[in-house]
């Protein structure tokens, strides 16, 4: 498991003056994922997430269409989190309130990606190929849920 310290970022006024921390990097694969735990002074625990839990989790967007435009990709993100999250992808910054979600279509390609909350922020990457839609985001712990493909399913 990799451990890096992100610095924290300024909570309206106040800057947590505590580093933030990623306990493992985000992965790319279809094999059962795990979630990334920012650590803030609020969530000092580090967890898991099975795969059930990210289904679960990937069934908030069920009534969204899954299917990407022809020759585009589609990367979901949710936000579980109790504040409102900043996901920027592509030189892009979404906004993400809580309990929300998004689709952002995509060219296809690799493209990387900081998910920021109060307190922390983590930065991963995305493969996505033409017609595949992805999901990605943040439980209500903090913890990052790894790229996982939704669309079409293996």
């Amino acid at each position: 498991m990799t451990e890096a310290s992100i610095p924290a970022t300024p909570e309206s006024e106040t800057v947590v003056s505590e580093p933030v921390v990623v306990t493992s990097e985000p992965v790319i694969s279809s094999a059962p994922q795990t979630a990334t735990t920012v650590a803030t002074a609020e969530n000092t625990t580090e967890d898991t997430t099975t795969e059930e839990s990210i289904s679960t989790a990937t069934n908030v967007i069920d009534d969204l269409s899954l299917v990407p435009p022809t020759g585009k990709s589609r990367l979901f993100v949710f936000n579980e989190f109790k504040e409102e999250l900043t996901f920027t992808i592509d030189d892009l910054e979404h906004k993400i309130p809580v309990n929300g979600q998004i689709p952002i279509d995509l060219e296809p390609g690799k493209y990387t990606y900081t998910i920021s909350i109060p307190g922390g922020a983590v930065n991963g990457s995305v493969e996505m190929s033409a017609d595949e839609s992805w999901g990605i985001g943040v439980r209500s712990d903090g913890a990052v849920y790894n790229p996982t493909r939704i669309y079409p399913k293996e």
